[in-house]
């Protein structure tokens, strides 16, 4: 193993991200002293002490003071809003989903004795983790074996679902899974700059098939982060960007997002759940502003993402590209330079041996069935048994301007359906006084939005992986028309063509290749290049939005129950009876002037 130089820090007033280690082989040219740490990045301005050591023996570390100016490229992490005019659109600090923290999560390498019968290996070694590598205990499951291998995600959690010939009784006798075993995965991105894929499972469920001389089962396993499944009943006083990147590090993930903060700090307090749970009740109260919606999950790398959807919509993806890792190019070409290409996922069949080809299975247009099921807006109370108001939030899904796209909300000649088609919603008595402000409001908020996300789907395969792709990703996808009729002359599906979210992404392992499956959504169909040529605009449907900081319902006050002159009759804890004559009743609804006599 390599020796490294190492950065770390002592103390400053903020964090120090992106490449702190770097190997001494790596720096011989330019020699230890004068080593750039080209990647390394600040939280905030201000003073640190930094801590430089190295693996090398009999070389002491240092320590160095450095002042980070204001007007360096550090990462800023935003105030917390004042008021919904104070609030930015989209937090612009960081543009796309990237690495904040790495995992501290390290699995030890696969390791496989040699042919003690001398035999060439090469050719073998070489082609590791281009076909399924499942490690158990200390053999090899060998990919000749595999019937199937599916790599995928429940809710946040990343998941293997596999089944395998068992000729060598690798899982049988002593060697059958117990309690808490565990299995690995590797798979090999074909890249050295993207990162292969090396993960440990717990073995969630263990089925045996049929029973015969050559074995089959299928195993089923979740992501083996211990702690992640114990209940516990921390707090943490911090926006939910900081809470979950916390949380992160107790649980040695890394983090990603592309937002530098959230504008919902309060105290997050688990009431002894499972830390999984509690994560995901952080994130549906999360907020920032009325066009931001959150997401998390743990990725096929052992890092957090919390990504926010409505930022990554806006983003501009024209120019994304990535490497080209279909299994022909790789071979004959080893140099990435080479083999950069632009992201475009495209259906037509001249593309079929490129990464970014893509089979349709289905197009789903679900807009009707979700207008009917929540409705175009959502109309939440709560009652502030703190405050004793009724807190009314009047939510809506956010959509684009209508000028390069089809918004679905009711017909484009009915405003009428869409006002009307509105669901309301009673989540009870709440108190609010150890929450952010927009809590309540936040969790119908993301439900909504991501609801409406997916109004318009694609279930696609790539017959070649491509590793270039992550979850809640901006994707340019092409929908090329497989005949051409007079009724349809334009060979692009220009209403399922444009910009997609992924919303779901899997590697598969049919037995003889790797291939993936995804999940394209998005809330709007496209326009034709003559219909956004013409203007030809859908007038957009008004959307209900409130300022959104729990407001009070003028329509009903508390005290309006009550008539002046009325007499009511109540009783104390000791079972004294008095009547309670209203005399007058205060503006603001909350309050009443009563005498009070004993009965």
């Amino acid at each position: 193993m390599a020796d490294k130089i190492i950065i770390k820090k002592k103390s400053g007033v903020g964090e120090i991200t992106g490449v702190t280690e770097i190997e001494v082989s790596d720096i011989y040219n330019t020699g230890i002293n004068s080593s750039t740490f080209s990647e390394l990045q600040f939280t905030e301005s201000g003073e640190y002490i930094l801590s430089i050591s190295t693996t090398v023996p009999n070389v002491e570390p240092i320590e160095l003071k450095i002042i980070v100016d204001k007007d360096t490229n550090f990462i800023k992490q935003e105030e917390n809003k004042v008021s919904k005019s104070d609030t930015p659109k989209t937090n612009t600090n960081r543009p796309i989903i990237s690495q904040l923290d790495k995992p501290t999560i390290k699995l030890p390498p696969i390791k496989m004795d040699v042919d003690i019968n001398g035999g060439d290996q090469s050719q073998y070694i070489e082609g590791l983790g281009y076909t399924p590598l499942i490690w158990y205990r200390t053999i090899a499951i060998e990919e000749r074996y595999i019937r199937s291998l599916r790599l995928y995600h429940n809710d946040i959690l990343p998941m293997i679902e596999f089944t395998f010939e068992d000729t060598k009784d690798i899982m049988k006798g002593i060697a059958t899974p117990t309690d808490d075993s565990t299995i690995e995965l590797f798979l090999n991105s074909t890249s050295k700059n993207l990162k292969s894929l090396h993960m440990s499972f717990k073995i969630e469920s263990f089925v045996q098939g049929e029973q015969k001389g050559s074995q089959t089962y299928k195993v089923r396993g979740v992501i083996n982060v211990p702690d992640l499944y114990i209940p516990n009943t921390k707090s943490y006083n911090n926006t939910s960007f900081g809470a979950l990147r916390t949380i992160s590090k107790e649980l040695g993930l890394g983090f990603n997002s592309n937002i530098s903060d959230t504008d919902d700090k309060m105290i997050w307090r688990n009431s002894n759940k499972k830390i999984i749970s509690f994560m995901n009740d952080i994130i549906t109260r999360s907020y920032i502003s009325d066009d931001s919606f959150m997401v998390g999950y743990i990725d096929y790398y052992y890092c957090f993402n919390y990504v926010d959807i409505g930022k990554e919509m806006e983003r501009d993806a024209s120019n994304d590209v990535g490497v080209d890792t279909s299994p022909l190019v790789g071979q004959s070409n080893k140099n990435d330079i080479d083999r950069i290409i632009p992201i475009k996922l495209i259906n037509d069949h001249s593309q079929s041996g490129s990464c970014n080809f893509i089979k349709v299975n289905s197009m789903i247009n679900d807009s009707t069935r979700k207008s009917l099921k929540e409705g175009y807006s959502t109309i939440t109370k709560i009652y502030d048994r703190s405050k004793k108001q009724f807190l009314v939030f009047n939510v809506d899904s956010t959509t684009s301007d209508g000028k390069d796209s089809i918004i679905l909300k009711g017909a484009i000649d009915d405003d009428k359906y869409v006002k009307d088609n509105v669901k309301h919603i009673f989540n009870g008595k709440v108190d609010t006084d150890n929450v952010h402000k927009n809590y309540n409001y936040s969790a119908t908020q993301n439900r909504i939005n991501l609801a409406n996300l997916n109004k318009i789907a694609l279930d696609v395969s790539l017959p070649n992986a491509n590793w270039n792709l992550y979850k809640f990703q901006k994707v340019d996808v092409q929908i090329i028309n497989q005949t051409s009729t007079p009724s349809n002359p334009d060979m692009i599906d220009w209403r399922y063509s444009g910009y997609y979210i992924i919303a779901d992404i899997e590697y598969l392992w049919d037995g003889n290749k790797i291939t993936q499956r995804l999940r394209l959504v998005r809330k709007e169909l496209g326009k034709t290049p003559d219909e956004i040529k013409n203007d030809i605009v859908v007038p957009k449907k008004t959307e209900l939005k409130e300022n959104n900081t729990n407001p009070i319902d003028t329509k009903y006050k508390p005290n309006s129950v009550y008539d002046i002159g009325r007499s009511y009759f109540v009783r104390d804890k000791s079972g004294n009876r008095y009547e309670l004559i209203v005399r007058s009743l205060s503006e603001n609804g909350d309050e009443i002037t009563a005498e009070l006599k004993k009965k």
